[in-house]
C-alpha cells in the first residue's frame, strides 16, 4: 500500500470495483489504543482512509480503518 492515494482495482463477489486509499499516522488514535492496551509501543495507529465504488456505477463508500504499523493488533474500523 502506497501513502500517495493511488487508485487501484479489486474484484468482490464477481463485481469489479475501484478503490482509493490514503494513510497517515493518527497520534490521537495511537494514544487512545495504547491506553486501552490494544497496541503496544513502539507501534503507532495508522489511519487508512478510502473510497470504494463499483466500476459499473453506483454509490461511493467512504471508510476508515486503523491498523498498527509495527506489532500489536488491529485496533478499530469505521464505515460511512
Amino acid at each position: 500500500m502506497r501513502p500517495d492515494g493511488e487508485e487501484g482495482r479489486y474484484i468482490y463477489s464477481g463485481r469489479h470495483y475501484r478503490i482509493r486509499l490514503t494513510r497517515q499516522v493518527d497520534r490521537k488514535a495511537t494514544a487512545h489504543f495504547r491506553e486501552r492496551r490494544l497496541i503496544a509501543e513502539p507501534a503507532e495507529a495508522i489511519r487508512v482512509s478510502g473510497r470504494s465504488r463499483r466500476e459499473a456505477g453506483g454509490k461511493e463508500t467512504d471508510f476508515r480503518l486503523w491498523i498498527p504499523n509495527a506489532g500489536g493488533r488491529t485496533a478499530a474500523a469505521s464505515t460511512h
